[in-house]
């Protein structure tokens, strides 16, 4: 298919002419693609200095979390040998610098040559995050991450602290005279986590060939499934679904893609998944996360007051690409909340 004016971005054409000097073209040209991180922090550059002082704890105000998620990894620029830690922090309230340390990092810088880290992290050693909390860094020793002064209020939270203890809360309150703000060349790369705390619950369902969809966990954005979470206490199989309705709160909903799980003694309890690549599943605002149980339930589950607010129906293992219309009345409501996030990130 061909034109011969060029065409603009947003319109749409019937490109049906018949090229004559045919049948059929190869042309060099390879479009290439790469999945988007959120990363949550100041571009990592080379900037004007590094901190000469040690034990300090600095924590940036301007950056939190979008959304209950996970730290996957860090980025940072550095030009001093010395060890840093990358942390998350959770402060009591919005803009307070008493705040509690979630997680952490540790990095050994070698090298005194300007250059950038980015590091990645295996599951075991993943931060979770709640939405608001923040992140910053502890040196205890000299500075290793670049950093600029800049004009304006001071909104980060400082103080002399050669140690914090993940899981201890602190008063980051010291003024600090080199101000009045910075900016460090460190990012968190964050993922993000829609759905209920993967936790031990009350109940496993015993029906078989149930789909359930949670009206109340919708994705915020356009994205990417990347992974999932779910706590289970019986073996057997579920597929981990995404659907997408017909329109906001409708039940008429369409099957864009699925997750088949084997539940085993190896696995049963908490289970952290990370996709492969031609695994992973795109996602557009507004679609909806549910489950299917071939057989027994597996994940945990409690009930919980208020308007039923879900999708269900009895019925065989669903199709991608098909439209259902999962309407059913469940009778032991009103609602649930079961142990089940999927792991996503924004485009």
């Amino acid at each position: 298919m061909w034109m011969q004016s060029p065409p603009t971005v947003g319109h749409s054409y019937n490109l049906d002419s018949v090229i004559g000097w045919g049948p059929q073209r190869k042309y060099s040209l390879l479009a290439t693609f790469e999945e988007a991180n959120v990363e949550v922090g100041w571009e990592t550059v080379n900037r004007a200095y590094v901190d000469s002082g040690s034990g300090q704890v600095f924590v940036d105000k301007r950056f939190t979390f979008p959304y209950r998620g996970e730290i996957i990894g860090w980025n940072m620029f550095t030009r001093a040998k010395g060890t840093v830690n990358l942390q998350a922090w959770s402060p009591a309230s919005e803009g307070s610098c008493t705040m509690t340390l979630l997680g952490q990092t540790e990095v050994t810088v070698s090298d005194s040559s300007p250059h950038s880290i980015s590091i990645d992290l295996d599951i075991g050693n993943r931060i979770a995050v709640e939405e608001g909390d923040t992140f910053g860094w502890n040196n205890p020793g000299t500075g290793v991450i670049t950093g600029d002064m800049v004009s304006g209020s001071q909104t980060h939270c400082f103080k002399y602290q050669s140690s914090p203890a993940v899981g201890q809360s602190y008063a980051l309150d010291s003024d600090i005279g080199w101000g009045p703000s910075r900016k460090y060349s460190v990012q968190a790369v964050f993922q993000g986590l829609l759905g209920w705390k993967e936790v031990n619950r009350a109940y496993v369902d015993s029906g078989s060939g149930q789909v359930f969809v949670d009206k109340r966990l919708a994705f915020p954005d356009d994205g990417i499934v990347t992974g999932w979470q779910l706590y289970s206490r019986r073996e057997g199989k579920v597929s981990l679904q995404i659907w997408r309705p017909a329109s906001q709160g409708n039940c008429d909903v369409t099957l864009i893609g699925q997750t088949e799980v084997t539940v085993d003694s190896s696995n049963k309890g908490f289970l952290s998944l990370d996709l492969d690549e031609c695994e992973e599943i795109p996602v557009k605002a507004g679609d909806l996360i549910g489950w299917n149980n071939p057989g027994l339930g597996v994940i945990t589950g409690d009930m919980v007051n208020g308007v039923q607010d879900h999708c269900f129906k009895n019925l065989g293992p669903p199709t991608v690409g098909q439209r259902y219309n999962l309407d059913s009345v469940i009778g032991w409501g009103p609602q649930r909340k079961y142990s089940l996030s999927a792991k996503f990130k924004g485009c």
